[in-house]
């Protein structure tokens, strides 16, 4: 059967991608045997843990959630040319005023006014926080990876300062808020599980921002300024005014991660809701393996939620110790990343 040159592309990408992977795996189980595990039964239970059984399914999609939201918006920065490190504390920015939006309003408002103004308000919070770094960087020249990785840390302690004062618990028991009205709450799509909506809203932000990014005249604007801020300014493009609507439309993005932690995961504003590399950081290593395709984030968002919840399965049902485990995911990370050396290497050998 005869294939055509698009065809062909893409296949030899898949391949690419499988080779790495399988390059990845076999270094795996060398670390997986060295600690006296099954590399089969390891690599099983990642399976088995996330997308075996109905419960894995939707704890993998409840990660995924926020890993989208996040991974998207460093890609839209990313593909603008602006180096957006700060999707974590935009996303702490997010969870804060969602919640304390919710906590405060004094109207008894239906569901389908109080997501609408949650979903407002956080992405408002997290663009006007990401708007910061974004105006020192072209007024004053400021890096904006030292500045948005600086203003992580702000959010941590402003959602520490929430929790412990003004909003902490009327138990004084653990470190949270009291819980969101159940209007303010994403509906859980089976009464059973955790999953709830924001998957959708996650989802369809995905493909909002690939059409705009890909079939608008803004859009392009945006892909010429982050291919090349000189050829954007000959073309007549307003270089600043694109980097900053990027950097705010990123900031908001994130926000909506924090939005689905509280109004779908948590219906709370609580510390300890990411890990320390949380889902901020990680959505910088999944929009890499996306290539900061808009589409392409939500299916690696999904691949590491799938990781990410497998793991704690592999260290129960393998008994693959913890720090073996991060190794495999940055070994499959890393092959991933790759893969595009791999598929360079390819197209030469069967000359594409």
């Amino acid at each position: 059967m005869y294939l055509g040159g698009g065809q062909r592309y893409i296949l030899w990408r898949v391949i690419s991608v499988i080779i790495s992977l399988a390059i990845a795996l076999g270094i795996a189980s060398i670390f997986i045997v060295a600690v006296g595990a099954n590399p089969l039964v390891a690599f099983y239970a990642i399976y088995d843990g996330s997308l075996s059984n109905p419960e894995g399914i939707s704890e993998t999609l409840i990660k995924a959630t926020p890993l989208i939201f996040t991974s998207l918006a460093c890609a839209v920065a990313f593909k603008s040319n602006m180096l957006n490190i700060g999707a974590e504390g935009q996303m702490y920015i997010g969870q804060a005023v969602a919640a304390v939006a919710a906590l405060t309003m004094p109207l008894n408002l239906p569901i389908y006014l109080f997501i609408p103004y949650l979903i407002a308000v956080s992405f408002i919070g997290g663009a006007a926080w990401a708007a910061i770094p974004g105006y020192l960087k072209l007024k004053f020249g400021i890096s904006e990876v030292v500045t948005t990785m600086l203003m992580n840390w702000i959010p941590i302690y402003l959602v520490d300062y929430l929790v412990f004062g003004p909003f902490y618990e009327t138990e004084h028991i653990h470190p949270q808020t009291n819980p969101i009205p159940e209007a303010a709450r994403l509906p859980r799509l089976f009464p059973r599980y955790r999953v709830h909506a924001g998957i959708f809203i996650a989802v369809a932000t995905a493909v909002i921002l690939y059409f705009f990014l890909w079939k608008t005249h803004k859009g392009f604007e945006f892909r010429a300024t982050g291919a090349s801020v000189t050829g954007a300014r000959a073309m007549g493009i307003n270089v600043n005014k694109r980097l900053m609507q990027a950097m705010i439309i990123s900031g908001g993005i994130a926000g909506l991660a924090g939005f689905s932690i509280v109004s779908g995961t948590y219906h709370k504003l609580k510390l300890g809701t990411t890990a320390i590399l949380g889902h901020g950081y990680a959505g910088i290593l999944v929009a890499l393996v996306a290539n900061n395709h808009p589409l392409g984030t939500a299916v690696a968002a999904f691949i590491f939620a799938v990781l990410i919840i497998g793991s704690e399965t592999m260290q129960r049902a393998a008994g693959v110790p913890f720090p073996v485990i991060n190794i495999v995911e940055a070994l499959l990370v890393l092959a991933v990343l790759l893969s595009g050396r791999m598929f360079e290497y390819l197209s030469k050998k069967v000359k594409l």
